[in-house]
């Protein structure tokens, strides 16, 4: 599982999706670790357009001297978690994984259902591509 906190994620990005989806996937890798070989990589990886320069003039990622990317990030306060990652690395629009990563940070750490009731949300999140919309709840299909 991977554990994240939505309000420290937004802050530390400045509110960026692009920014948001890296800060993800570095927890993801781990505090302390190389999560590209490349900017360059790290961007194909993700299918996002650019690094927000703020994420290292704040030292949240740092450049090797190999060009590597090194993450220095870590969630302080973890409230919600996701299973799979595989989100991160599609092919769609950076804003729809970021309104995924909002949905999840609805389920508390404590719930282990695969679901949120959908009067958690606003109706315009219901149409998420990850999502499933049933009678009463967000179904995560891939949780």
């Amino acid at each position: 599982m991977y554990y994240f906190n939505w309000k420290e994620l937004w802050i530390d990005s400045k509110g960026q999706p692009e920014a948001i989806l890296i800060l993800t996937h570095a927890l993801t890798i781990g505090y302390n670790n190389i999560i590209a070989s490349s900017s360059q990589q790290l961007m194909k990886k993700l299918f996002i357009n650019n690094i927000d320069f703020q994420l290292f003039r704040t030292r949240k990622l740092k450049v090797l001297k190999n060009n590597s990317i090194f993450s220095t990030y870590k969630c302080k306060d973890k409230q919600s978690y996701f299973k799979d990652k595989e989100f991160l690395f599609t092919t769609i629009n950076p804003n729809n994984k970021v309104e995924y990563l909002y949905l999840l940070s609805k389920r508390s750490i404590s719930n282990s259902n695969p679901y949120i009731p959908k009067n958690y949300v606003s109706s315009k999140h219901w149409k998420n591509t990850f999502v499933k919309e049933r009678t009463d709840k967000l179904e995560f299909i891939l949780e």
